[in-house]
């Protein structure tokens, strides 16, 4: 289990209109399992609200006001996948561009060796211009650099 970072709250709150968006007061979002990472100015472009993107995708979602994300358990995420092909690409979202899946990458190893990618960005990561990402001790997280 990871703790939080020392900057980030972990308070949540669910939207009065929908219980399937949460709201997390915090920069920064944990990226664990495989994680849809996806730009909240370009959802309200493309789809209005948040309302409508969860709507359209069918998923409780997480946001902090600048970010939305979702995550599965399972790689490659054969499901989210689908959805982001039936229901947004169709919707003009494209990936890097709108979104972005990013990996957890795990901190310790075999013989609990640290991982080499510890103070680096998510290789995924690494050409987005507007996420930034860090692998730490507690964890691995990504915030809006806008």
């Amino acid at each position: 289990m990871t703790k939080k970072a020392e900057n980030t709250p972990l308070t949540r709150t669910h939207s009065p209109i929908n219980d399937l968006i949460i709201y997390q007061d915090s920069t920064e979002l944990e990226i664990i399992f495989t994680s849809f990472v996806f730009r909240v100015d370009h959802i309200l472009e493309k789809v209005g609200s948040l309302h409508a993107f969860q709507a359209v995708i069918d998923l409780p979602l997480i946001t902090n006001g600048h970010l939305v994300l979702f995550r599965e358990m399972n790689t490659p995420s054969v499901h989210l996948y689908q959805r982001i092909n039936e229901r947004l690409i169709p919707l003009g979202f494209e990936n890097k561009r709108d979104f972005v899946v990013l990996e957890e990458q795990l901190i310790f190893g075999v013989n609990d060796q640290v991982s080499t990618l510890l103070g680096s960005p998510l290789p995924e990561n690494a050409d987005i211009d507007w996420l930034k990402s860090e692998v730490r001790l507690d964890g691995n997280f990504a915030w809006w650099a806008g």
